[in-house]
C-alpha cells in the first residue's frame, strides 16, 4: 500500500524514540477566540501537555484545499521561521499526523498518503 516503507518507519522511529523539544506547552487545537477580558481566551482547554511543534501537525498537512509538496514544504519553512519553531520537529510530528489520520484498517486517505510521502522526504 505504501511501496517503500520509508514514510511510516521513519514517522515510527520519531514517535517512538523521538526525544521532547525544549519548550512543552498545553496545546490547544482550536477553540481560541478573540476576547474582550483578554486579547484571545482558550475555551474547552484540554489538560495534556506537549511540544509546541507538535500542535503545528494538523496545519502542515491540512488537506481541505488542495495541497501539494510545495505548499507543505512553504508551511514548514514559514510556520518554523515565524514561530520559531525547530522545522525538523515539526516535519516529524506532520508526518505522524499524516499516517495517523491517513491509515485506517485496510483504508487509507490518499491525500494523507501523498503528504507523508512528501514529509518523509523533506
Amino acid at each position: 500500500m505504501f511501496g517503500p516503507r520509508r514514510p511510516p518507519d521513519r514517522a515510527a522511529t520519531f514517535f517512538i524514540c523521538g526525544s521532547p523539544a525544549e519548550g512543552f506547552r498545553i496545546p490547544h487545537g482550536g477553540n481560541v477566540l478573540r476576547a474582550e477580558r483578554s486579547p484571545w481566551l482558550a475555551i474547552d482547554p484540554k489538560p495534556l501537555v506537549g511540544e509546541r511543534e507538535f500542535d503545528l501537525a494538523s496545519l502542515i498537512r491540512d488537506t481541505r484545499e488542495r495541497v501539494n509538496e510545495q505548499l507543505v514544504r512553504r508551511r514548514l519553512d514559514l510556520l518554523s521561521e515565524l514561530l520559531g519553531l525547530d522545522r525538523e520537529r515539526m516535519r516529524c510530528w506532520a508526518l505522524v499526523h499524516a499516517l495517523a489520520w491517513g491509515v485506517e484498517g485496510d483504508q487509507a486517505d490518499a491525500a494523507m498518503i501523498d503528504c507523508a510521502r512528501w514529509l518523509a522526504r523533506m
